[in-house]
């Protein structure tokens, strides 16, 4: 039986947190199995090449994340202290600056919630309270070859604006219909394969292995004897 104490608490995930606005996000089925989904988020490196220009200028995939874990969660946080700031950033966090200090954090908690906070400090008070936005994630799965994604961003600007709401929702729509494209490819070149390719790692795959090496544990300690 499910034990409801394991359920994330919604403050942490910024759904009801004080200073933040929340929008549900258009659930989507994606034709892709839970585990591609839940590696989409888990391998951030992909941002790099996935959404180049718009969630991210080209320093991630050379700049490991900060790997840690606290109870349930296992954490990663990317920083860099003077990220170009793409247009589409610029928009998506109301900014008008072209460089500045920007976070990128990801949460799991196994089998299927993910957190990820976007923070964008601003270049002239670097130490002051960053634009945010984190956006949750609940894989589920429908089937063995087929995930529903269930999501919701909150934000801590524009809380009083509903029109932005709409725009986030389209902003995100775009940026989702990318990773389906990625993850539904995979899945077709896995069905239609004999047997499973050979992963290949890097050396920027390292923080990312270790997550996954936290996450196992996990899972293990889990499992009956």
């Amino acid at each position: 039986k499910a034990d409801p104490a394991a359920i994330p608490d919604k403050s942490f995930l910024g759904m009801g947190s004080e200073g933040f606005r929340s929008v549900e996000i258009t659930p989507r089925l994606s034709q892709a199995r839970y585990h591609l989904c839940n590696e989409n988020l888990i391998d951030d490196t992909h941002i790099t090449f996935l959404h180049m220009g718009q969630f991210e200028s080209g320093n991630r995939v050379h700049t490991p994340p900060e790997v840690t874990q606290l109870g349930p969660w296992v954490r990663t946080r990317w920083f860099d202290p003077d990220e170009k700031i793409s247009n589409y950033f610029k928009m998506e966090f109301d900014v008008n600056y072209d460089r500045a200090p920007r976070a990128l954090v990801g949460h799991f908690c196994p089998p299927a919630t993910h957190c990820v906070w976007i923070e964008v400090y601003d270049p002239k008070n670097p130490q002051g309270t960053p634009k945010t936005l984190r956006i949750a994630f609940c894989f589920t799965p429908e089937s063995d070859t087929t995930t529903h994604w269930f999501v919701c961003e909150s934000r801590n600007y524009r809380t009083q604006n509903a029109e932005w709401d709409q725009f986030m929702r389209e902003s995100f729509h775009l940026i989702q219909s990318q990773d389906l494209v990625a993850v539904e490819g995979i899945e077709h070149n896995l069905r239609n394969s004999h047997e499973l390719p050979d992963e290949v790692s890097f050396r920027v795959d390292a923080s990312q292995m270790r997550a996954r090496r936290a996450i196992n544990a996990m899972l293990d300690a889990e499992r009956p004897l």
